[in-house]
């Protein structure tokens, strides 16, 4: 089971906006702690005033990102603040998985392990910087927010991980643990 909060401003940005953000980022969590992800609650914080289809355009997108990665959104909470109270929109999830491989954790990790990274780090955080602080570049930075593994199963020989996109630690040479 994984916690975790979006508050990315702006909603939208180039390669993905807050809602498939958040089912990726808890599916990633959960496959990096060895479970294959099932279950995602959700719950919103708007800010009132917020425009309804920026709430539509938001909730498409998380529903799409749960078809992808095959997890189902099974509860939920809605809260509506005052403006000014939060930037447009706060998201929470919680995400349940069925472990397949052993708890991993810190104390996991041994001498010899090595951290794989699949992608640029720092690439998610520059196209959501650009678009809040209106920066230009040619190209313009994309962010890489997408399920680790192509979607809701496990990236094999996973031991331990915390889910900067696409981040593992895998025992080299192994196979599963």
């Amino acid at each position: 089971m994984t916690t975790d909060s979006f508050v990315v401003s702006p909603l939208f940005f180039p390669g993905g906006d807050i809602g498939s953000l958040a089912v990726y980022g808890t599916v990633n969590d959960l496959a990096v702690s060895g479970a294959r992800p099932r279950w995602i609650s959700l719950a919103l914080i708007i800010e009132e005033g917020l425009p309804i289809e920026t709430l539509r355009r938001v909730l498409a997108s998380v529903a799409a990102a749960a078809r992808q990665v095959g997890v189902l959104v099974v509860t939920g909470d809605t809260k509506v603040v005052p403006r000014h109270a939060v930037d447009g929109l706060f998201l929470n999830t919680t995400g349940v998985g069925e472990v397949f491989f052993p708890l991993a954790g810190p104390t996991t990790l041994q001498a010899g392990d090595e951290i794989l990274v699949s992608g640029p780090i720092g690439r998610h955080g520059m196209a959501v910087m650009t678009c809040r602080e209106g920066l230009e570049f040619d190209p313009p930075p994309t962010s890489d927010s997408a399920a680790a593994g192509g979607g809701g199963g496990l990236v094999r020989g996973r031991r331990s991980g915390q889910s900067p996109p696409r981040c593992d630690a895998r025992r080299i040479g192994g196979g599963a643990p």
